[in-house]
């Protein structure tokens, strides 16, 4: 599977919030946990 921001890259993880997959370079950690731009706390 692929990042969602980066198609050309491979997802490493998936937001806790929305489940978007994510690269290493979009992921954004908070409280334990992995997270999107858009959703971290």
């Amino acid at each position: 599977m692929n990042c969602a921001n980066h198609p050309e890259a491979n997802a490493t993880a998936f937001c806790r919030e929305c489940g978007q997959p994510m690269c290493p370079e979009c992921q954004r950690p908070a409280l334990g946990s992995v997270y999107c731009q858009t959703h971290v706390p």
